[in-house]
């Protein structure tokens, strides 16, 4: 349910790869490992869940399809000159996640090259071989994305290790961001109910941005995402006894 694409007895059905043998419309081939074995046939498309419910309702009580390492492309060049040696997660640009349904990025932010870089790294520090882009590009597909549907809104999840002082501030100004920014001042405090999302397009505050660095919420005025956010974890054991983990 809350997906678009062709008729759902097709979902899940084993496919090639190289030729979608059985997938539908609106469908394509996936490997998913190790979750399901095989190629399946999955939904390239979700639905827009202001497009079921009307946009009326507060914006904590919508459920928004999420990318983690949304950056993390397969197929990204390098734009160091060096060859990457780190791990993929997505399929789909940036672009074309958030045409596709996705309304939540979960983004890898760091110092490098005297600019901040979306990496895939450790240890809090970005590499050659671990960097993808600068955060500059993607967030530039971003400004498109909501200059051009007026009605969205997006939320970014960063996992920050960005130091020099207003490093992501200046990032955000230069992409042209910061004129859908949904201000801290505006956030529910103590569990009340966030504002309606029609009011937060009609205001055009449509832009919600939550940090893993808890001092930014004072020095840059990106909200904390602890202050405002909870993870329900969950584990399943799913054959050959792989621990998943899901969060929201």
């Amino acid at each position: 349910a809350g997906l678009l694409g062709a008729a759902a007895a097709s979902v899940g059905d084993e496919c090639s790869t190289t030729t979608s043998v059985g997938c539908g419309a609106g469908q394509w081939c996936f490997d998913c490992e190790p979750k399901l074995a095989g190629s399946h046939c999955v939904r390239s498309a979700a639905t827009n869940p202001f497009q079921l419910v009307n946009n009326s309702l507060p914006f904590n009580k919508y459920a928004y399809l999420t990318t983690h390492n949304s950056f993390a492309i397969v197929g990204e060049p390098s734009h160091t000159g060096i060859p990457r040696i780190t791990f993929d997660n997505q399929e789909d640009t940036v672009t074309d996640q958030l045409k596709n349904g996705v309304r939540a990025l979960m983004l890898d932010t760091y110092d490098f090259k005297g600019s901040v870089w979306l990496c895939h790294s450790s240890g809090g520090k970005c590499n050659d071989f671990t960097a993808f882009e600068p955060a500059l590009d993607t967030f530039k597909e971003i400004e498109a994305f909501l200059s051009a549907n007026p009605s969205e809104i997006v939320t970014l999840i960063l996992e920050d290790y960005v130091h020099a002082p207003n490093g992501l501030t200046n990032v955000f100004k230069a992409s042209g961001l910061q004129k859908y920014w949904f201000p801290v001042s505006n956030m529910p405090k103590d569990g009340q109910e966030w504002p309606l999302v029609s009011e937060m397009v009609t205001s055009n505050q449509r832009l919600l941005v939550f940090t893993s660095a808890r001092s930014k919420q004072v020095t840059e005025g990106i909200a904390y995402q602890w202050n405002f956010m909870v993870e329900n974890n969950c584990e399943t054991l799913v054959p050959p006894y792989e621990t998943f983990c899901c969060s929201s």
